[in-house]
């Protein structure tokens, strides 16, 4: 399976909580959670093949165009499954997750699922019901080896289109 990965500057490591205005950027390189998560990733025959990235300034200005640049740059990349995150507990860029989860999901352009600590309770009533929200910990809490790989797992499921009960306890 063909995986985009999606982050915002912070979780890149290409800026701060004040450089929101990273613009919307692509790598084939594996970024922040991305590098711990590739040999995961593996272990379920899945291949991390580009990282997406903006700040959540950049985000938030431009909503419309950047959902339309990443659904466009999904369809050419011809991939079946991305992840929004993980955001962690990073309010603004949890919004954003599920903002673009959605939309993906709305466009059809692959699977999609996003990962999020329950401090951001918000946002995970408003789209748990639309998108697929992975639990995570906290930023710096324990569990996140775990989280990570509940990430790959609810991927697999998505791709073999079994039901929802299967990834129940990995997911809000």
């Amino acid at each position: 399976m063909r995986v985009v990965m999606i982050l915002n500057q912070i979780q890149a490591g290409v800026g701060t909580k004040e450089d929101i205005h990273v613009p919307l950027t692509a790598t084939k390189e594996a970024l922040g959670p991305g590098v711990m998560m590739k040999p995961l990733l593996e272990k379920y025959q899945q291949q991390l093949i580009v990282t997406i990235y903006c700040g959540t300034g950049t985000y938030e200005e431009n909503k419309e165009v950047v959902q339309r640049k990443i659904n466009g740059m999904l369809k050419r990349l011809d991939v079946e499954a991305v992840i929004c995150g993980p955001s962690y507990d990073y309010k603004e860029f949890s919004m954003m997750c599920a903002e673009l989860a959605e939309s993906i999901e709305e466009n059809g352009t692959a699977k999609v699922v996003c990962a999020m600590s329950e401090e951001r309770s918000e946002v995970i009533q408003a789209y748990k019901d639309k998108v697929t929200i992975v639990k995570m910990p906290k930023k710096g809490a324990a569990g996140l080896n775990s989280a990570l790989e509940n990430i790959c797992k609810t991927l697999e499921v998505l791709e073999n289109s079994q039901t929802q009960t299967h990834k129940e306890k990995y997911i809000y």
